[in-house]
């Protein structure tokens, strides 16, 4: 029987969540109406069409998803994330990629 596991060794000095933070800022910027160039096209990048029109537009699409991760990581460091917000998270990844076939 052969054991299988996902493991992950990461880099050395990495930093956890960095890419994110950097991401959520960025989201944060153009909400605020005071993003970069490259601020926008970050932001515009991590939006879907459903967004844009939810939010009327680019600055309030990135109000409402600097909102929303917001919120998911105060829940996180509280340890009250849910199912959902985990769901969210690994989303856009197949499960078929997560398993290793021998």
């Amino acid at each position: 029987m052969t054991d299988i596991y996902l493991e992950h060794y990461g880099k050395k000095g990495m930093r956890w969540g960095y890419r994110k933070e950097r991401n959520l800022q960025s989201l944060k910027r153009v909400g605020a109406g005071k993003g970069s160039a490259a601020d926008k096209i970050n932001a515009s990048s991590q939006l879907s069409l459903a967004n844009y029109i939810r939010g009327g537009g680019l600055k309030g699409a990135s109000r409402r998803k600097a909102q929303r991760l917001e919120e998911v990581k105060e829940r996180t460091l509280r340890g009250e994330a849910t199912t959902m917000d985990f769901l969210r998270e690994i989303g856009s990844r197949k499960f078929s990629d997560l398993v290793i076939d021998d």
